[in-house]
């Protein structure tokens, strides 16, 4: 069965995660949208165009979304946090990179050529990871374009 949505347009669809409510969060170019168990889909967010590039679901009922411009925690109120390194530098203009939340605590972020960052969500306070040739627990590789968290808590 086909379900039509009160959004008018075509969504161009980048990330798809569930609610802990139900239904679903959409990441499209055109912005975050919510869809309920009905089928019915409406903007979160401003009205504005805000690329959404990648969307993880955090512990608590927030979300994590990777705009164009900048990386936002999204809570239930829908309010939207920005996140920027230390260096005041957004971390999200690092382009095709995964995000994975690791509950309330924080936000990985694996970056192709660049390594792997952390975020912790309580202080904004961001800790980098590389590839150093030699060096015992370095990445063995920059390029990072996918993550897991086990059930252990390994990060994959």
């Amino acid at each position: 069965m086909e379900r039509r949505s009160d959004v008018s347009g075509s969504l161009m669809i980048s990330a798809l995660v569930p609610r802990p409510a139900g239904g679903v969060w959409i990441g499209t170019q055109q912005g975050l949208f919510q869809a309920d168990s009905a089928g019915r889909v409406s903007r979160l967010g401003p009205e504005t165009s805000m690329a959404v590039e990648a969307l993880a679901t955090a512990g608590g009922g927030s979300l994590w979304m990777k705009s164009s411009d900048a990386i936002y925690r999204v809570g239930v109120d829908g309010r939207l946090d920005r996140v920027t390194t230390l260096d005041s530098q957004p971390v999200a203009s690092y382009t095709r990179s995964t995000l994975l939340a690791d509950g309330d605590a924080g936000l990985w972020q694996g970056i192709p050529g660049r390594g792997l960052v952390r975020v912790d969500a309580r202080t904004g306070h961001q800790r980098w990871q590389h590839s150093i040739r030699g060096l015992p627990g370095a990445l063995p590789e920059d390029s990072i374009t996918a993550l897991l968290l086990d059930r252990s808590g390994l990060l994959w």
